[in-house]
């Protein structure tokens, strides 16, 4: 029977990444600050989104998951709906844009974990982006570089 030996530097370099198979080094997601905002109905509803390097240079994925109710219970609190804003600016290139959508608080349509998402070409860079309402709100923010 043969021995094979591997000296303990290859084992201790697989291990923390010098050999062997990576995570690509701009891969980065982030989440938003949650947003906070009023609705149609007796109900606040509050959301988080996250923010995510697309497939493709200059893209930047987002996923939302469905809209959580902090104050008020929706079924019984009335139609509680908002049009959602998702804003965002390259802060390299200055390029800006924004996508809407309208969201019912609590609504448990969607049979996975993200209800709704969106590849957005911003270009590459520094991407801001800020979650908002057309009702009375406290805004989500993030960050993200877009390689």
């Amino acid at each position: 029977m043969r021995r094979i030996t591997v000296p303990l530097w290859v084992i201790g370099a697989v291990l923390t990444g010098w050999l062997g198979p990576a995570a690509p080094a701009n891969a980065e997601s982030v989440q938003t600050t949650p947003l906070r905002t009023l609705t149609s109905g007796l109900c606040v509803g509050e959301l988080a989104i996250t923010a995510h390097s697309g497939s493709e240079p200059g893209v930047m994925g987002v996923s939302m998951p469905s809209v959580s109710s902090s104050i008020g219970v929706a079924p019984f609190s009335g139609a509680c709906s908002f049009e959602l804003i998702l804003r965002w600016r390259n802060l390299d290139t200055g390029a800006t844009g924004e996508e809407r959508s309208d969201e019912v608080v609590g609504w448990i349509g969607c049979d996975v974990f993200d209800c709704r998402a969106w590849n957005i070409s911003t270009g590459r860079g520094r991407v801001a982006v800020e979650v908002a309402s057309n009702l009375p709100h406290s805004a989500g923010h993030a960050e993200i570089f877009v390689p």
